[in-house]
């Protein structure tokens, strides 16, 4: 394990590395409220392998916090992505994991830099298009995303931290986390500016709005994605999923599904990893896009589980 300081403009990234340098890179992705933490049960079971890049995305907990809403445009996660790959894995082609909004910002950097990516995978991740498309035209999941409205206002910091972090630490609830991870998210929160810096991921984003703006084109079709989704999620509803122009669409076998509508890390990733191996395939009519969307009966948690990724 080894850690770095990597500069995008005058944001400095903070990135914990894993494995031999020389392999193949994979650069991990977190979501909301998270920390690189978050991947803490996936890389032992990658590092062997690959060149594990995991960065505290901007704002979060490490990384430099910009107190300009601005500077958390997706455009800008975007940068950093590419900034950091091209540090630490210069010229080089990497495999992109993306969960929650560390998915949405996998999908803009395979829509914008489809040559750098050899691969995405992307766990309950809307591309920004089609979610600000649902946004817009889909009643049922604007319903679902209400809880947006509420973290892009102004004083939701003192809402985040009442209650020594009552409702991040509730949207956990099925992660199953330990006493030490529920500590060490804490501690994220607790350093200066954080709490706002990852609030401002939803206050930039245009596309998180109904009838806001996207300029972020689909992808090209050009890289190899798989979609993972939870088809029982209640925020990110699973017709979002269905909305992408997928090659190809699974679903569980008969009798083969989630433990729970909220199962625990543990649960999930051994069911999870047992559908990326044995699961019926099944065509569907659609653009000429190489993605397949894998869809078991359940929700994710909001903590990436380990044996999701099967690289």
């Amino acid at each position: 394990m080894q850690s770095h300081s990597i500069s995008n403009g005058s944001v400095r990234l903070h990135v914990t590395t894993y494995g031999n340098p020389t392999a193949a890179p994979v650069i991990l992705l977190h979501g909301f409220p998270d920390t690189a933490e978050c991947w803490s049960r996936v890389v032992p079971l990658i590092a062997h392998h690959y060149y594990v890049i995991v960065p505290d995305g901007r704002g979060i907990h490490r990384s430099d916090a910009p107190s300009d809403i601005d500077a958390y445009a997706i455009t800008h996660l975007v940068a950093d992505v590419i900034a950091i790959a091209d540090a630490l894995a210069p010229q080089r082609p990497f495999t992109l994991v993306g969960h929650d909004w560390g998915g949405v910002v996998a999908w803009a950097v395979v829509s914008l830099h489809p040559a750098r990516v050899a691969r995405a995978v992307l766990c309950n991740a809307p591309h920004p298009a089609i979610f600000l498309d649902a946004l817009t035209h889909d009643e049922n999941q604007l319903r679902a995303s209400g809880y947006i409205k509420a973290l892009r206002s102004a004083d939701f910091e003192e809402r985040f931290v009442a209650n020594t972090y009552e409702i991040p630490l509730g949207a956990f609830a099925s992660a199953d986390l330990t006493p030490t991870e529920k500590a060490a998210l804490r501690a994220a929160w607790e350093l200066p500016g954080r709490v706002t810096g990852a609030l401002n991921w939803y206050r930039a984003a245009t596309f998180a709005v109904p009838g806001g703006t996207c300029d972020i084109p689909l992808p090209d079709g050009s890289v190899p994605t798989t979609l993972l989704w939870g088809a029982n999620d209640t925020s990110l509803l699973v017709s979002l999923a269905e909305r992408h122009p997928v090659a190809r669409r699974r679903h569980p076998p008969r009798g083969e599904s989630l433990d729970s509508a909220h199962p625990s890390r543990r649960d999930s990733a051994r069911a999870i990893a047992s559908l990326n191996t044995s699961v019926n395939q099944h065509t569907v009519h659609s653009k000429k896009i190489p993605i397949q969307c894998i869809i078991p009966n359940s929700s994710f948690p909001p903590a990436i589980p380990e044996r999701t990724i099967v690289l």
